[in-house]
């Protein structure tokens, strides 16, 4: 059954007696103030009833466009919002991005995993991190550590993972979880020195694997 949307608009007619939006936004103090004690204005009042059931018809049937599901005036708000929070993440899954200029991601900075540690990185924080720098980070890697499966993992996810050294430096990922994988069954690690720096390239599989390819010891 077709969805409905049972948000209507109001005074649209061309026997409407509302006012143009010119008028309507001349009206500085009935816009500040409301409607006062007395006898109101049928212009304005359909007025101000046209433009906010028009917003609302408007709201509503995207929701029916986005998700086939009604939009229904039952005073049910939980069930409106959340239809309207699937809408929207829907139009953004579903549209076709065309860019006409470069996109940029930011780098999230990380504080490194204490020697021996493990580091888990979220990457719902961003798509490019920073280990060992930045406002997150109170020191540069300082001792060898595991790498830990992230949270918040979405297939599609891509980026750079960037690991910086301390004064020592040579300190390596002494194991990984399953998460992390390599072409061929490869490992990669850490390669720089005293405050050198590695840059992971990592895509999210299809099946929640991260493939990892490096720029060791970049300089």
């Amino acid at each position: 059954m077709t969805a409905v949307n049972q948000f209507q608009q109001f005074a649209t007619g061309g026997s409407a007696n509302s006012l143009s939006p010119a008028a309507y936004s001349s009206l500085t103090s009935l816009l500040l103030n409301g409607y006062q004690t007395g006898t109101a204005s049928s212009q304005q009042i359909n007025t101000t009833l046209r433009q906010s059931a028009f917003m609302a018809a408007m709201v509503g049937q995207f929701i029916v466009n986005q998700t086939g599901q009604n939009a229904n005036d039952d005073n049910n708000m939980t069930t409106l919002l959340a239809n309207f929070v699937l809408a929207v993440q829907n139009a953004l899954i579903n549209n076709v991005d065309s860019w006409t200029a470069a996109q940029r991601g930011a780098f999230y900075s990380v504080q490194p995993a204490a020697p021996a540690g493990t580091l888990t990185l979220d990457f719902s924080k961003g798509n490019n991190f920073i280990v060992g720098a930045g406002a997150n980070a109170s020191n540069a890697i300082n001792g060898s550590f595991v790498l830990g499966t992230p949270s918040n993992v979405v297939p599609g996810q891509s980026g750079i993972i960037t690991f910086l050294q301390n004064g020592t430096g040579g300190y390596t990922i002494t194991s990984r979880s399953t998460s992390w994988v390599g072409a061929n069954g490869t490992r990669v690690n850490l390669t720089a020195g005293a405050n050198g720096r590695d840059d992971f390239f990592y895509v999210v599989d299809y099946d929640g694997k991260i493939v990892l390819s490096a720029a060791g010891n970049v300089s």
